[in-house]
């Protein structure tokens, strides 16, 4: 066969292989221009959240003089919706699926309204000396803070920062607080979920969507190198090597973006985890004060 015979079957057969290659990579590949596609299961979480967004919009209508009570009442039902299983965490779907982004962001900006909410009316209730209406809408912000928590990385590492902050200031104020303040603040410490549990779900979800979309058969053993460092050593020296290494890896942008975010996200657990227990061993000094027992 002859090389004008070649050039023509080529010539027809190209388009064609053309197509079914794009055919095939729109199957099996999400492309950095492309919304998430979520499964049933995961569907059905994000609409659980429907009621809770509409109560949330309701909290910051109306009259302003009752602003604290309906900011209080839908993040109760947040809470409440939490504890009983209905609201769960969003686990991502690829790898650069994070809470700041698509249906899941308009989800957690509802949330993070009522917490900035509720952090504004502290912060006003402490300025006038109310520390009850504070402690009450601080410890609130705390438990808020654990709805969806751990749905990727970038919302553990915000929300344990956000924590810290809540926790560093109750520190911050503990001298004056009663023994009936100090059994709610330690009774809220008490019910904030050990992190290690939901942290590992959510580190072993990562290696699975990474070794899913990588077409190396080493990358689960790398990726698992990668999360060790990152736990081991969470600075932001360390944050920056990771990152590094991974640009060099199948599909850079994404593992890079989230070997650097688990570095932070591991350090802002050590954060918060520092701070209440500074605040615990000040509650329980606090609590074997005696004229603090004279005064119970």
């Amino acid at each position: 066969m002859g090389s004008k015979a070649w050039a023509c079957i080529t010539a027809v057969t190209l388009p064609f292989a053309l197509y079914a290659y794009i055919g095939i990579l729109g199957r099996t590949q999400v492309l950095a221009f492309e919304n998430v596609e979520y499964g049933p299961a995961v569907a059905e979480r994000i609409y659980a959240y429907g009621p809770f967004l509409l109560a949330a919009d309701r909290s910051s209508v109306g009259d302003p003089q009752d602003i604290e009570t309906r900011v209080v009442e839908a993040s109760e039902e947040w809470i409440r919706a939490s504890d009983e299983g209905v609201l769960t965490d969003i686990l991502p779907a690829a790898l650069d699926d994070q809470s700041d982004s698509g249906v899941k962001s308009e989800i957690f900006a509802s949330r993070d309204r009522l917490i900035r909410s509720l952090r504004k009316l502290a912060r006003s209730a402490w300025a006038k000396g109310d520390s009850d209406r504070a402690i009450r809408l601080s410890t609130t912000a705390l438990r808020l803070s654990e709805v969806a928590k751990f749905s990727d990385v970038y919302s553990v590492t915000r929300l344990s920062l956000t924590q810290r902050d809540i926790v560093i200031e109750l520190h911050e104020k503990a001298d004056s607080f009663t023994p009936e303040q100090l059994t709610q603040i330690e009774a809220t410490l008490s019910s904030l979920q050990d992190p290690k549990v939901p942290t590992d779900r959510l580190v072993a979800h990562i290696e699975l969507l990474h070794v899913r979309t990588s077409s190396q058969t080493t990358s689960d053993r790398a990726l698992r190198g990668l999360l060790v460092s990152a736990k081991e050593n969470p600075t932001m020296q360390t944050a920056r090597e990771l990152s590094n290494w991974a640009k060099a890896r199948p599909f850079s942008e994404a593992l890079a973006a989230i070997s650097s975010q688990l570095s932070m996200m591991y350090k802002s657990q050590d954060q918060l985890a520092e701070a209440q227990s500074d605040l615990q061993t000040v509650l329980l000094t606090k609590s074997q004060d005696p004229v603090l027992a004279l005064a119970d």
